[in-house]
């Protein structure tokens, strides 16, 4: 599915989509957190309870979960969870999180996200050298 979602990604660029091509790099790089959670861990981030994380976790966790004990994680707060869980795909994340980061603020300031800036073919290429190369790392 991972690998599907950067395809797609590729044909919507060479159709001058950017922004529609980068959320979709967004969702496979978020996509690939999930599946490593659930994977290796056996968690749904989507149903994953503060009662599911290791007991030392737990207390640090607990803001981020909501009446019913569900935890709210994103993106980076998914590969952080699997980088405290001393797992080496969550080690690469923070070893790019800057790159990372940066170009995820691409997609959060485009149109389609959070922003009003349409992407441009340069900022494509940014965040798909650096998102599909943390992926294919990993």
């Amino acid at each position: 599915m991972v690998g599907d979602l950067i395809n797609n990604a590729e044909r919507r660029a060479n159709q001058n989509s950017y922004d529609d091509a980068v959320a979709r790099l967004y969702r496979a790089t978020e996509l690939l957190a999930q599946i490593r959670l659930e994977k290796a861990y056996g968690y749904k981030s989507n149903n994953l309870a503060l009662s599911d994380l290791p007991e030392d976790m737990q207390e640090e966790y607990k803001p981020r979960s909501n009446e019913k004990g569900k935890l709210l994680l994103g993106l980076k707060e998914n590969y952080e969870l699997i980088a405290k869980l001393n797992d080496p795909v969550g080690h690469k994340f923070k070893a790019r999180q800057d790159r990372i980061i940066n170009a995820l603020t691409k997609r959060n300031a485009s149109i389609s996200a959070h922003g009003l800036t349409p992407l441009l073919e340069e900022d494509y290429k940014m965040v798909r050298d650096t998102l599909v190369g943390f992926m294919e790392e990993v």
